[in-house]
């Protein structure tokens, strides 16, 4: 049920009309709270190395170009580390 673990997850991250300020969340922020659902979604399932293979291949993917974190070379840290914040960073 990876999909129905996406929407309520996607469902929690995207502020609420009444929680909002005045500002608008951009289609950068929405793009990566959909990015962090999907690969948190589909993820969840996996093992650790499963999870690098999965990441490895968005990452690489020549079909679509996705707004990832940025890891810093020679990190080992993984896209699973981060999170999208208020600020859509």
């Amino acid at each position: 049920m990876p999909s129905i673990q996406a929407c309520k997850l996607m469902a929690g991250l995207i502020p609420k009309r009444e929680e909002k300020d005045t500002t608008q969340l951009t289609r950068e922020h929405y793009e990566r709270i959909y990015i962090f659902t999907v690969m948190w979604s589909v993820g969840a399932y996996l093992e650790l190395d499963d999870r690098a293979k999965i990441e490895e291949y968005m990452r690489s993917a020549e079909d679509f170009k996705l707004d990832m974190p940025k890891i810093p070379d020679g990190s080992e840290a993984t896209m699973f580390e981060y999170l999208v914040d208020e600020k859509g960073e």
